[in-house]
């Protein structure tokens, strides 16, 4: 959000099918589109945390994730251990390199025509 996203959205490996609609979200959303995807790493990850095994992760991706709707009905001491999902932000905005043109615009440069 930081870096000027008008879409950003998190999901994990586990939730594939909210994970193809996010980012089919995203690659429509005109602007710049961020989509966090949490995916297991058992060999790095995984053995120096002890999990010993893909399908493990993916059941911890399952219990700790939940969406943005829950999460804004929990404290932040209920949330704590989890992770939230969903649409985190979605907003309209001019993009970037339209702004940009306008700038040029107004500038009264027209650039390489």
């Amino acid at each position: 959000m930081a870096s000027g996203a008008t879409f950003v959205a998190r999901t994990t490996t586990y939730h594939a099918k909210p994970m193809e609609n996010l980012i089919r979200k995203a690659l429509l959303h005109k602007g710049f589109s961020v989509v966090e995807v949490i995916s297991q790493a058992p060999v790095c990850y995984g053995r120096r945390n002890g999990i010993p095994n893909a399908a493990d992760m993916m059941q911890i991706q399952r219990d700790k994730a939940i969406p943005i709707a829950k999460a804004k009905d929990m404290s932040f001491e209920e949330r704590r251990a989890h992770f939230v999902t969903g649409i985190l932000m979605e907003r309209d905005m001019m993009e970037w390199t339209e702004s940009y043109d306008e700038v040029r615009r107004q500038a009264g440069w027209e650039g390489d025509k």
